[in-house]
């Protein structure tokens, strides 16, 4: 046996070998132990803990509420088996028999404006900095700036960082658990997605998900966008049905940022026709706003319009100018009235059966019908513009020759 100094705070850890019973003894003190003790843990020193710094302690003391040490019967410190303990900034302690401190010294974490711990609780507790029960499971925000002090009941999932909403921009949220979104002050239900379009920094709550920053689509005089609707909603009082589709102009907004609930199906240019064109507009939507699936629509200019859904521009073309020996030749697909000039500047309606073909004689102009093909465009193969005379048809020719050998036959013969 021999004589052990404890210095100041500085502890050594006695055991009974005849109770198995092991105690702490502290600093300044000198201890002689013994035959039935043995020191189990020579002089240590005490843990001081710094300023803004923190320790863990796993199956700590038992402290009653003056904060002294419960001893059992036996003068041992009774400890808190399983469980853990924080403890901060303090005078130097020791480590009692049982205890263990897990790691290093850790440092408070200290956030700025503009950031947050996504928090999780362990295990129901009461919260006293939110004044609320919390429930194994659930996730709140610790937002800055503040000095995040750690409790053996929750734990840190992660840090977020404040998200910078631009002037007509959004940004594309999903509940993942239900709650009450910080904002709008909307019940949230799981799975539910909506747009948070509040400008400046914006830090996602807990239980928010971002799923995309949506910029605004820009309409003008010239583009027009097509959506589709992705669920039944109301939109601004109109019932959409899903996988519903409609045509959006700069006559109903300038800036348009799609919610959820819908989808831009594509961007619509501006069709334009200048007098001197036309163009075939295949399944045209009616008054009623009813898509005619099949259907086609012949549009002459000047004409200015916006695609709508389904509807598509086949082709644009000039009108056809026909000169006095120009002709065109038709084919008839489908039975059809059609308006051609007569006498003067009347216009007088021609029937048109399907199989049957014609031809279109200059000078005029020209617009082929939806129901005709245009078969080939010839020239004249005689002309005479003195008496504008057009001759197409080279057995016309023909007969033409052997008409003037006879005349002039008569001429020089007589009759």
């Amino acid at each position: 046996m021999s004589l052990t100094k404890i210095p100041p705070y500085h502890y050594i850890h006695i055991l009974d070998t005849n109770t198995n019973i092991c105690r702490t003894i502290t600093g300044p003190s000198t201890f002689l132990p013994k035959e039935h003790e043995k020191i189990t843990l020579q002089p240590t020193k005490m843990h001081m803990i710094p300023r803004n710094f923190y320790a863990i302690i796993e199956n700590p003391v038992i402290k009653d509420k003056t904060g002294k040490i419960v001893m059992d019967d036996y003068n041992q410190a009774k400890l808190k088996r399983g469980q853990k303990e924080i403890r901060f900034e303090q005078d130097p302690f020791p480590l009692y028999p049982g205890e263990t401190m897990l790691g290093d010294f850790k440092q408070l974490e200290i956030l700025v404006n503009g950031e947050a711990f996504v928090i999780k609780a362990l295990f129901d507790f009461y919260c006293d900095l939110h004044k609320v029960e919390r429930k194994a499971g659930d996730e709140w925000l610790f937002s800055g700036p503040a000095t995040y002090v750690p409790r053996i009941e929750e734990k840190i999932i992660e840090k977020r960082s404040s998200i910078i909403v631009k002037p007509h921009q959004a940004l594309k949220l999903k509940a993942k658990n239900e709650f009450v979104d910080k904002v709008f002050k909307v019940n949230r239900k799981t799975g539910d997605e909506w747009l948070m379009d509040k400008e400046g920094p914006y830090i996602l709550d807990a239980y928010e998900k971002l799923l995309e920053t949506v910029d605004p689509v820009v309409l003008d005089f010239k583009t027009a966008v097509i959506i589709k609707a992705n669920q039944k909603f109301n939109d601004n009082g109109v019932e959409r049905k899903k996988n519903e589709m409609w045509l959006l102009t700069d006559e109903d907004t300038t800036l348009y940022i799609p919610p959820p609930s819908v989808t831009i199906e594509k961007v619509v240019p501006l069709t334009v026709l200048t007098h001197r064109e036309f163009c075939i507009l295949s399944n045209p939507m009616n008054e009623q706003g009813v898509s005619q699936i099949g259907d086609k629509k012949l549009i002459k200019g000047p004409a200015k319009f916006f695609t709508k859904p389904m509807e598509s521009v086949s082709r644009i073309e000039e009108i056809r100018v026909l000169s006095p020996e120009d002709s065109i030749y038709c084919a008839v697909n489908e039975d059809f009235e059609e308006m051609v000039p007569g006498i003067g500047n009347a216009m007088r309606s021609i029937k048109r059966k399907a199989g049957t073909r014609y031809t279109v004689y200059g000078p005029r102009e020209f617009i082929p019908p939806i129901q005709v093909t245009e078969i080939k465009r010839q020239k004249a193969v005689f002309a005479f513009e003195p008496l504008e005379l057009y001759i197409f048809n080279p057995f016309y020719l023909f007969l033409l020759f052997i008409l003037g050998i006879y005349l002039l036959k008569c001429l020089l013969y007589g009759f």
